[in-house]
């Protein structure tokens, strides 16, 4: 990579992927031009901003300011002013025999008050934290089948030197009373 292209990347604060459980509702309105709302469904979540489809007739410009109103996961609502950073094509499989072709809308939020940029961070960490104990449990059971799968012998042994140390302890000690 040369030093140009090295210019072309961007911290990002990371992606929380809206879940099933989680409320994906967003409702935006262009900010100067009409009091049309919108209402659509929520991609992705970070500190600084979100993606949301839209249909295309419906979607806002490049750099356009809009106002968004939405509920990051175990928060309460939010109204902000965002401006739209990207639009690109995305396509949503919505079964074996429908795709739903729309736009993916990228925004960035615009003078978040430093309350709301708090609700969000945490709202964030404590799903990230979920994430990753879930992930941490699943790894834990997986290599608990891999070892009773594949070292079941020793794991008999084991179990049998135990109980057999337990016995003889429970043994000596029957014999004392």
């Amino acid at each position: 990579m040369n030093q140009d292209s090295a210019g072309k990347i961007y911290p990002r604060s990371p992606r929380y992927v809206l879940q099933m459980k989680d409320k994906k509702i967003l409702r935006y309105a262009p900010h100067p031009r009409g009091n049309r709302a919108f209402f659509t469904e929520i991609i992705n979540l970070s500190e600084t901003g979100m993606a949301f489809t839209v249909p295309f007739l419906d979607s806002p410009h490049k750099n356009e300011i809009i106002m968004v109103e939405f509920t990051p996961p175990g928060a309460s609502s939010i109204a902000c002013y965002a401006q739209v950073k990207r639009i690109q094509k995305f396509s949503i499989i919505e079964s074996d025999f429908f795709q739903k072709n729309c736009k993916l809308v990228a925004v960035e939020f615009t003078n978040l008050p430093d309350v709301q940029r708090e609700m969000i961070r945490n709202s964030l960490e404590t799903q990230f934290k979920k994430i990753q104990r879930n992930f941490r449990l699943q790894q834990w059971k997986l290599k608990l089948l891999w070892n009773l799968k594949f070292n079941r012998k020793k794991i008999v042994y084991i179990f049998a030197a135990g109980l057999g140390i337990f016995l003889s302890a429970y043994g000596a000690y029957s014999l004392l009373y």
